[in-house]
């Protein structure tokens, strides 16, 4: 390795993810929706957890979803997006994973309450009872997967929604 990769490399830290999360949407007429969770707290979140050992990260993530919402479908290979979580005493570095919602059913976890909401409600219940510096994380993540799903209509300023590629 050169001095200068060297160099490079040591002036970024570079983060690994601790927990994996599955941005679980559906398509409603013209627009999105977005699937989020009660914490034990009451908070509005992404079905999230662990990465398994004996699982990928993307497995991983659809496990949460089934788990902690009822939802199976199909999620993407990779992430398309990081964001940070508070966990009381630690930070965690959460890789978000797009799933499109195939089917519904009763979650394991009944509290969780999984509900449905456009994509400006949902900003609006991942950032309320949180700090400014998690809900602008939360704000993010959902713009960049609005952004991911939408493809530009050729020769109109509008867009629709694509169909993420899902091995």
């Amino acid at each position: 390795m050169s001095l200068a990769t060297a160099l490079f490399r040591s002036s970024f830290q570079v983060i690994e993810p601790s927990k994996v999360a599955a941005v679980c949407y559906r398509r409603a007429g013209s627009g999105l929706e977005f699937l989020l969770v009660n914490t034990a707290s009451g908070k509005w979140t992404f079905p999230k957890g662990n990465i398994e050992p004996h699982l990928g990260a993307s497995e991983s993530a659809a496990l949460e979803a089934f788990e902690e919402a009822g939802v199976k479908g199909w999620i993407s290979d990779h992430h398309f997006d990081c964001y940070r979580h508070d966990k009381g005493d630690a930070e965690h570095v959460v890789a978000a994973y797009l799933m499109l919602v195939r089917q519904m059913s009763t979650p394991e976890e009944t509290y969780r309450n999984p509900t449905w909401f456009s994509v400006e409600e949902a900003k609006r219940k991942l950032a309320k009872r949180r700090s400014e510096k998690y809900a602008l994380e939360f704000a993010r993540v959902v713009d960049r997967a609005v952004e991911m799903l939408a493809i530009p209509v050729p020769g109109t300023p509008w867009t629709r929604l694509a169909a993420p590629s899902f091995s």
